[in-house]
């Protein structure tokens, strides 16, 4: 078995034809003999040459375009590139903290306006808090935790104390202490 191998590009399209003849030649048959005499030859013949050189020409739909992504696509992200900085906004904190640069994750990227106690756990003498971001992930925190703008200072049954470092009007860091309390359960007064 010969194999042709054509090193100008035209590889592809001199196959497509060489596919496409025999087709071309059986459906066209019909049409010569129905035809009667020469004329009826004539236009067969016309018609598969006007195939052949349509078939030659490259067409506009026949360059590469990429397609649309798909919903899954979109989602995917490239593992090479590097990923654009998280920011979050604080709800509570007049002057907004901001996490302007790209985070690692963890403890060490929330803020403490942005935080909700979900509840507390006693493991022997020590208490931990299940704390949420505005993701509703939650995260399991011991006392003198750092994160984003300050520290978890202290956890009692109740509560949850943060010492929150703030820019106040001036532009100087000062500290304020903020406090997360439980709610009561629903038909329990305070």
């Amino acid at each position: 078995m010969t194999r042709i191998v054509h090193t100008d590009g035209r590889g592809p399209i001199l196959s497509g034809i060489l596919a496409l003849l025999p087709l071309m030649f059986l459906g066209f048959a019909g049409l010569g003999r129905a035809a009667a005499g020469p004329q009826g030859e004539a236009k067969a013949k016309a018609q598969i040459q006007r195939a052949v050189r349509s078939s030659q020409k490259p067409s506009e739909k026949a360059t590469p375009t990429k397609p649309a992504p798909s919903p899954q696509e979109e989602r995917l992200r490239d593992p090479f590139s590097i990923p654009k900085p998280v920011v979050m906004s604080g709800v509570e904190n007049q002057a907004s903290e901001e996490i302007s640069h790209p985070c690692p994750g963890g403890t060490r990227c929330l803020v403490i306006g942005q935080l909700q106690l979900e509840g507390i756990v006693r493991v022997g003498s020590k208490m931990i808090a299940v704390l949420a971001n505005p993701a509703h992930r939650a995260y399991f925190l011991h006392e003198n935790e750092p994160l984003y703008n300050g520290t978890l200072t202290r956890i009692t049954p109740d509560a949850v104390y943060f010492t929150e470092e703030y820019h106040d009007a001036s532009g100087k860091v000062a500290t304020r202490e903020v406090v997360r309390q439980l709610a009561a359960p629903p038909g329990e007064k305070k």
